[in-house]
């Protein structure tokens, strides 16, 4: 995990609970359900592609050879973890539709997703993979029918972490939890270059660079809403008003694992909610010199620093706030495996009031197994806006383990978390 700067907003990249569908009828009929952007030429009926002969070269099944028309015209070409196809040349050659196998999104291919049939098996969907290649690998005669479903909404599981999504821990500073949220970035609708190969104004496309520019959004419009909120104020009403369960209700998990549960050092916080951040009640506000005494208790020189900082700085001995008193949104322990039972870690943290007048918070704390965690105060009673309160949480460890998370929140009468 790179970009793990305190001030910086670091975000992973999910799928969101929207799909395109499509379902594959193999010969024997068996079938298999992939996705799809193509909607064919008339919007008001769906696509379909009748029954055609399935053509997959074991000895080229990545489909990196130019295709011969002789073997691939008039049928449906099937391709295991492409690297990159030219549908241009498919087209030429007279294939009718692709199906790929082995990806994550759409983009394997030179040309708009939408106007040529292409089908895609996730990496995750390991038994309609298994069940497609093997059809087409047995089969003297191989032939599919493919069927194009449109836009699928409430897709479930989601959101799920995308497995090019970067993960923790932070290589800078392992006390910095990183990444600090997750946003949506699979299959999303993108603004696109006409000069490029596709010659569209938009496309499908996937990464933490489709991520990343929806929480720079969602910055932007608390900014809006919130003018006095400084940057610190406003990463952390994106991270505390986040979530971690996904729409079964079950902890979001991970497609780069498997699809187990996911954890901090996937989703950081959790996956964004806009509305929430919008009203967050309390934030954990940082100024830009309280970075610079963090920076002043790591491995750099003043020279160093004070290029990051832009200004003259003087670090000196004796300064309390090193990564565990930086008031960040979140809490990392670390304990040496020899040190003695109970050992214990202390964090001071400031919240600032930026809801309503007389607001009274009360922290409720999920403490995985073998760990003791303590708030002090456990109430914090504000009695006007923009009023500080500070607070302690202290973790004893009362075992040697490996890496566990627990949850902080704190609550008041209006659901404020």
């Amino acid at each position: 995990m790179y970009n793990g700067a305190p001030w910086i907003l670091t975000v992973g990249a999910s799928t969101i609970d929207r799909d395109y569908t499509a379902m594959l009828t193999l010969g024997d009929g068996e079938v298999v359900n992939g996705s799809s952007f193509y909607t064919g030429s008339n919007p008001n009926k769906s696509a379909r592609i009748p029954p055609a002969p399935l053509f997959y070269d074991i000895g080229d099944p990545a489909c990196n050879k130019t295709h011969d028309p002789v073997k691939v015209n008039g049928t449906v070409v099937l391709c295991v973890n492409p690297s990159y196809v030219s549908v241009d040349a498919a087209k030429t050659a007279g294939v009718l539709a692709f199906v790929f196998v082995g990806v994550d999104n759409f983009e394997y291919t030179t040309y708009p997703q939408d106007k040529f049939p292409t089908v895609i098996l996730k990496r995750e969907d390991e038994a309609g993979a298994s069940k497609i290649v093997n059809y087409a690998s047995t089969q003297q005669n191989p032939a599919v029918d493919i069927q194009f479903g449109g836009t699928v909404l409430g897709y479930k599981p989601a959101p799920a972490m995308a497995d090019f999504s970067s993960r923790g821990p932070n290589n800078q500073s392992r006390k910095i939890l990183k990444p600090d949220v997750t946003a949506p970035g699979v299959n999303i609708l993108a603004a696109w270059l006409p000069s490029s190969l596709r010659k569209r104004n938009y496309a499908i496309d996937s990464g933490t660079s489709m991520s990343c520019p929806y929480v720079a959004g969602m910055s932007a419009l608390l900014k809006a809403v919130h003018s006095e909120w400084s940057p610190a104020a406003i990463k952390s009403a994106v991270m505390t008003s986040s979530y971690t369960l996904d729409n079964t209700n079950n902890t979001i998990t991970d497609l780069g694992y498997n699809g187990r549960s996911a954890t901090p050092l996937e989703f950081g916080a959790g996956h964004v909610d806009p509305r929430k951040a919008v009203d967050p009640g309390l934030v954990y506000d940082v100024g830009a010199e309280d970075y610079v005494k963090f920076l002043c208790t790591l491995n750099y020189t003043t020279q160093q620093i004070e290029i990051i900082a832009g200004t003259p700085v003087s670090c000196h001995s004796g300064l309390d706030l090193g990564a565990d008193a930086l008031n960040y949104p979140s809490f990392t322990a670390i304990f040496n495996k020899n040190a003695p039972p109970s050992s214990s870690k202390t964090f001071k943290r400031t919240l600032t009031n930026v809801g309503d007048d007389m607001s009274y918070y009360n922290a409720v704390v999920e403490a995985p197994e073998g760990l003791k965690v303590q708030v002090i105060p456990a109430t914090l009673e504000f009695t006007e806006k923009h009023q500080k309160l500070n607070f302690s949480v202290v973790v004893e460890a009362e075992e040697s383990m490996d890496v566990v998370y627990g949850h902080l929140s704190w609550i008041d009468s209006k659901g404020h978390v």
